[in-house]
């Protein structure tokens, strides 16, 4: 490092968090043992997505002989690139000096209003980072690079849909296994008080059931909050399953029952990264239950839509409202051919968004800030020449609101 012993990007903002729209403020820090001469030390600020994989192939020659060919698929999109230079010669110099000691260049640039929510994964990204640069006369110039979450509110009340919760029902008729004698039926209701989350929220799922069936019996019902990702590369899309989160309840169940089937919401981006053309986010529940015996287990998805800013209205509006249909309501209830990643919310939005919302009940704290549950990853090339500090992972911060606990199911 020579003479060099600090050179590092620091933002005035607690937590690097901003909104479209913010002003972003910082300082490059400098810190020399000596003096130095440079051309210029500059900053560039970026919010870019980017998709990246490959694929690999068997292919045979004209021989008939077999080998391997990898693909590679990649998009992106650049929302905004500024650069500002922090330090230069004067009066016609090719060189500055900057003397021993600690120095702070503060720099500033705005966000444009609308750009996606920062979000990581192995596959793409959409982030947002600035790099400093120090230009060097005939040697590697000093880089340092830092990444910033920008949280795109997501308000979930701006689509009405969204306060009706689910509400389905399952009828299924169990046969003999030596004849098509009718043996009994699983009838059950599910229902959820919204369709509608932020990180933070419990998720309720609510199953009221009665097994007609004296030979078969409920052994177990489980829960599965999933993710669907589709990468959008300029001639390919790709898409990946991921389970969050998930809950199971074994039995022995009684012939007749309520079960409730919770899961907390973690830090995770909201749907649908508006304004990025090139990820969708997508989430889903998934019902399984598993009934003794060589039947099929019964299996529901149902869409669900994760937001920044919670629904005001959570009445068991459920009652009153049927939800949209559910792949089980539009074909055999049984059916596997049809992927739940087809399902999704269709947003209805209301006209009046816009106007100031009521006011967060009294127990709604503000969101706290909490890394997204996938990790950091890899912001730079560790193996870049002249790149300062070696900590290049990151991961965006999304907020999570501290809810209290689940009201009981509400009964007709």
């Amino acid at each position: 490092m020579g003479k060099l012993q600090a050179f590092r990007i620091e933002f005035d903002q607690c937590g690097a968090i901003y909104a479209p729209g913010d002003t972003v403020t910082g300082k490059v820090i400098l810190i020399l043992t000596g003096p130095k001469n440079v051309r210029e030390i500059r900053v560039k600020a970026k919010g870019q997505a980017e998709v990246r994989w490959s694929e690999d192939r068997t292919v045979t020659d004209s021989h008939g002989k077999s080998h391997t060919e990898t693909d590679y698929y990649t998009n992106s999109e650049t929302y905004f690139s500024k650069s500002s230079t922090l330090v230069s010669p004067t009066g016609g110099e090719s060189l500055t000096e900057i003397p021993a000691g600690t120095h702070c260049y503060p720099f500033s640039f705005r966000i444009p209003p609308n750009v996606p929510c920062s979000f990581e994964h192995s596959i793409g990204h959409v982030r947002y980072i600035a790099k400093a640069v120090l230009d060097r006369p005939w040697r590697f110039d000093h880089k340092t690079l830092s990444a910033f979450t920008v949280i795109a509110d997501y308000d979930l009340n701006a689509y009405f849909n969204l306060s009706r919760g689910i509400n389905d029902v399952i009828d299924r008729e169990f046969h003999s296994c030596l004849c098509f004698v009718n043996a009994g039926n699983l009838n059950a209701a599910v229902k959820s008080r919204v369709k509608g989350f932020v990180p933070g929220e419990t998720i309720q799922l609510d199953v009221s059931y009665d097994n007609s069936s004296s030979s078969v019996d409920v052994d177990m019902m489980r829960l599965c909050f999933y993710k669907r990702l589709t990468f959008h590369a300029t001639t390919k899309s790709k898409s990946d399953w991921t389970d969050i989160r998930n809950v199971r309840v074994g039995g022995p169940f009684p012939k007749k029952g309520d079960q409730s089937l919770c899961i907390k919401v973690p830090a995770i981006p909201p749907s649908n990264l508006e304004h990025c053309s090139i990820i969708d986010v997508n989430y889903g529940l998934e019902l399984k239950i598993h009934t003794s015996g060589m039947h099929r287990k019964i299996k529901r998805y149902y869409p669900i839509v994760i937001g920044t800013i919670p629904l005001y209205n959570r009445g068991p509006a459920f009652l009153t409202q049927p939800s949209a249909p559910t792949i089980d309501q539009v074909g055999d209830s049984d059916t596997e051919s049809l992927p739940p990643y087809q399902q999704e919310v269709r947003l209805q939005p209301i006209g009046f968004i816009g106007m100031t919302p009521p006011p967060y009940p009294d127990e709604m704290p503000p969101p706290s800030y909490e890394e997204c549950i996938g990790g950091s990853k890899l912001i730079g090339d560790p193996n870049e020449k002249g790149m300062v500090g070696s900590d290049l992972q990151f991961a965006p911060k999304y907020p999570v609101y501290k809810f209290p606990m689940p009201m009981p199911r509400p009964t007709e």
